[in-house]
């Protein structure tokens, strides 16, 4: 992605995110003072509200324009919020634009990114605590006095304020419903605003329930030294607990993307991002999403990914593709713009082009997409997946990988020395046929695998040894072997070290099979 001529600085530094928001927030108070004091005076306590004159007031039925609700008015000093309950009750809530400032300003962080402030006019930039304040408090709507911006500044700037709201993959739109005339000769419109994606029965009640396990989420996670090593932590979560649905998951309607993600632990590519979007807003990393249509093997259509600031360096994020993958065999974690096109092209729409930052780094060694295309990579693709097994939870390891062959593979006890499970070691050996001939699964199994009881006891490897196998690149030789680069990396995904592994294959009309294999390299006394 080119970088557009006239685009403004992007704001990176911790230290200066908070000194813009403090600064905006304290715009924020001048502002409202302004515009309230339509009586000469500045007084927002509760109680000189009822001062206001009756010219300076309009009705919720007004403000909100529902004959619906019912009576009650909002003055110039306060902002009227409006909520839905799971049972479709609507409540109005009257809050003085200076307890919402007060508040806003002693927020910790905020389940958004700052990235697109840099992007709205300045007029715009005390909408912002108040939208805030109603993300806060679950509300949807709000009636906003000002004359400062109107509902034709937030229409033109909705994009931007969408990408940091993002809920339900839905908008922020606003109108201007009322203008009264205000004492001190200035004219003030009540400017509803709607927060898109949660004004509908029964959203707000899940969009807490899913917030508040986000917040859990991270919460108690560990204490990490770097945000890379959060960010893992973060990801790998969603990858390991959630699951892809099925094309037609949401064809009957009544979706939530944040809620389905964290709570049902199903969803598509738009709750993945939008969840690793609240996630990493949520532990300090900046993280905004990307959307745009891919083309390629298996099919085109719309997609929507994450893009983050780790440690002060852009990446690309896709948790959706990486679903159900081994950490050591991330394709999409924290990559660069060349690595996320390498395996399907995507095609960015034009305003994500306009504000994308390059990513030029990746994180993890680039895999050969090729890999994936050859039978023989795929073998030894898995191969290394169980190898994986080693490190990991073999029962978790086998299970995701290969349902099929060990679906109900269960551990029984453990030790310092290993894992012992319920499937019988011959099962195992033969199960593992499916991949290598019986010598070169006996082959395997040496050092890792071993029959304890007549069941599998799967071993526990040196403390000092790598975490994980990535597959980096193979060569097919004239003589149908493959020699393979596979880097090794530790816990925190930092490649170690690289081993060569030299496959030897086996093929019949039905397969082709592992036969043996060797390792070389600087760790090979690991494999």
């Amino acid at each position: 992605m080119n970088e557009p001529a006239a685009r403004p600085p992007i704001q990176i530094a911790e230290d200066e995110s908070m000194k813009r928001t403090l600064s905006l927030l304290l715009i924020l108070a001048m502002l409202l003072s302004a515009l309230c004091a339509c009586d000469g005076t500045a007084d927002l306590d509760a109680a000189a509200s009822s001062t206001v004159s009756e010219a300076e007031r309009i009705s919720w039925r007004t403000a909100f324009r529902d004959k619906s609700l019912p009576e009650g008015e909002v003055s110039t000093e306060d902002i009227a919020f409006y909520q839905i309950a799971g049972d479709g009750t609507i409540s109005i809530h009257n809050v003085s634009q200076q307890e919402v400032a007060d508040e806003m300003a002693a927020a910790d962080l905020l389940p958004r990114t700052h990235y697109f402030e840099q992007y709205l006019p300045e007029k715009l930039l005390p909408l912002l605590p108040i939208l805030d304040y109603a993300v806060a408090h679950n509300y949807c709507r709000m009636s906003i006095p000002t004359a400062q911006f109107h509902d034709t500044d937030i229409t033109a700037n909705a994009r931007y304020l969408s990408y940091m709201y993002r809920f339900n993959a839905s908008g922020v739109t606003a109108l201007d419903v009322k203008s009264v005339a205000c004492a001190d000769g200035v004219t003030r419109s009540f400017v509803l605003v709607t927060l898109g994606g949660m004004d509908a029965r029964g959203m707000m009640p899940k969009y807490i329930e899913a917030i508040t396990e986000a917040k859990r989420i991270v919460n108690e996670m560990p204490k990490f030294d770097t945000q890379m090593d959060q960010a893992l932590y973060l990801y790998q979560y969603l990858t390991e607990h959630v699951r892809y649905a099925d094309d037609d998951y949401y064809s009957d309607g009544g979706w939530n993307l944040l809620y389905d993600t964290l709570i049902k632990k199903r969803t598509v590519c738009a709750g993945y991002t939008e969840t690793l979007y609240f996630l990493y807003n949520l532990s300090g990393i900046e993280c905004f999403t990307l959307s745009g249509y891919i083309t390629g093997t298996g099919g085109n259509g719309y997609h929507i990914w994450n893009v983050a600031n780790v440690d002060g360096t852009y990446y690309q994020f896709d948790a959706t593709w990486d679903e159900g993958v081994l950490p050591a065999n991330y394709r999409f974690f924290a990559v660069s713009d060349e690595d996320m096109q390498s395996f399907k092209t995507r095609h960015i729409d034009t305003a994500a082009e306009e504000y994308c930052p390059d990513c030029t780094e990746s994180f993890l060694p680039a895999i050969t997409p090729e890999i994936a295309d050859s039978v023989k990579g795929q073998g030894l693709w898995f191969y290394l997946k169980l190898c994986d097994g080693w490190y990991d939870d073999p029962a978790k390891v086998l299970s995701r990988q290969m349902p099929d062959y060990f679906p109900e593979m269960e551990r029984l006890s453990e030790t310092d020395e290993g894992i012992l499970f319920d499937l019988s070691y011959n099962d195992f050996i033969v199960q593992l046929s499916y991949f290598m001939t019986p010598v070169a699964a006996m082959q395997f199994c040496k050092g890792r695998y071993v029959q304890r009881d007549g069941k599998v006891f799967a071993l526990r490897p040196d403390e000092t040894a790598y975490r994980g196998h990535r597959l980096l690149s193979f060569t097919e030789e004239e003589d149908g072997s493959v020699t393979a680069t596979v880097a090794l990396l530790d816990d925190s995904l930092r490649q170690v070290g690289t081993v060569e592994v030299i496959m030897t294959y086996a093929e019949t009309e039905e397969a082709t099979y592992i036969a043996g294999f060797a390792l070389t390299g600087s760790a090979a006394k690991h494999g």
